[in-house]
């Protein structure tokens, strides 16, 4: 199961959305579902990673047919409760997301943001061969 998600608790939250969407995730990985989650990549959430893996850097993401963008993914295995585990990878453009944060919606580009954040999602989808059906 793959969420896109805007927040997820502890690493990225505004309100109750980042805690809402950690538990769904957990309580999801107990029925023995393998879940990923996929998030953009804000300010400041490096420093709470701790282990990750830079997945791709680079990575082009066609936008329309005349604007291209790069991204980087990062990858993180995240353990809950020592018996679940749920799969996090962050999209990484510094312009969007990394220039923010805390305040992560109320800007002009907010809708140009999100969009980049849902192709960049399916093409890193399509580099893990995830199963999309």
């Amino acid at each position: 199961v793959a969420y896109l998600a805007s927040e997820f608790f502890p690493y990225a939250k505004t309100g109750g959305l980042s805690h809402a969407v950690r538990e769904i995730a957990t309580n999801v990985a107990k029925l023995g579902v393998e879940v990923s989650v996929f998030l953009p990549l804000f300010g400041g959430i490096v420093k709470k990673l701790g282990d990750y893996q830079q997945i791709a850097t680079d990575h082009k993401v066609k936008i329309d047919d005349k604007t291209t963008l790069t991204c980087s993914y990062i990858y993180k295995k995240l353990r809950v409760n020592g018996a679940y585990s749920i799969n996090l990878y962050f999209i990484n453009h510094y312009d969007f997301y990394g220039r923010y944060g805390r305040h992560y919606y109320s800007h002009p580009d907010t809708p140009k943001r999100f969009y980049f954040f849902s192709l960049a999602a399916l093409e890193l989808m399509k580099l893990l061969n995830y199963p999309m059906s």
